[in-house]
């Protein structure tokens, strides 16, 4: 079994990474997270062959996620990749160049607003042979409205203290961490 469960996420709103970060490190991943694709870009150069999947959102400031997947795919093309959008990007995906070998497929693509649950099978089927842990379940849902915000789907567990509150559209929309 594959014992490689680090992730590299990359996505320019904070409140995004820090919601993703805490679901999959509660599934058993391990994350590195990053709002600047410039940062997260130097540090893959030091670490590149300790991810097991890059996480890419497509639309940032200074560098855009099909830039950073390029400049990965020079450092180490074996790291997996998927990107993480609000946006449908089928008709560019077709022309992105995966590799050299044409049999391998492009990269998947995670479209937002996306439950966390759903996020995390999605991640799980990209790294498949992880055993990971999953002793503790978080469950929030990308807020709609706003698609920065996460709202609860269940109840904030006794353990848990709340982070972050924001109001969308009348709506009450909080993230908690586990403490």
């Amino acid at each position: 079994m594959r014992s490689n469960n680090k992730i590299l996420l990359v996505d320019d709103e904070p409140s995004i990474t820090s919601l993703f970060s805490i679901a999959l490190e509660d599934s058993g991943f391990k994350v590195d997270s990053f709002n600047d694709p410039l940062l997260a870009l130097d540090t893959f150069k030091q670490k590149n062959s300790s991810y097991a999947l890059a996480l890419l959102d497509i639309k940032m400031p200074g560098m855009n996620g099909f830039d950073l997947f390029n400049q990965i795919r020079k450092i180490n093309d074996k790291t997996k990749v998927c990107f993480i959008t609000a946006f449908d990007l089928q008709s560019e995906m077709k022309e992105l160049k995966t590799s050299k070998s044409d049999e391998e497929k492009p990269p998947a693509i995670i479209l937002k607003p996306i439950s966390i649950d759903d996020f995390v099978d999605r991640v799980k089927a990209e790294v498949p042979s992880q055993s990971l842990s999953s002793s503790k379940q978080i469950h929030f849902v990308i807020c709609e409205t706003c698609f920065w915000c996460a709202s609860l789907v269940s109840q904030v567990p006794d353990h848990a203290t709340i982070s972050n509150w924001h109001v969308c559209k009348e709506k009450r929309i909080c993230s908690y961490m586990l403490v």
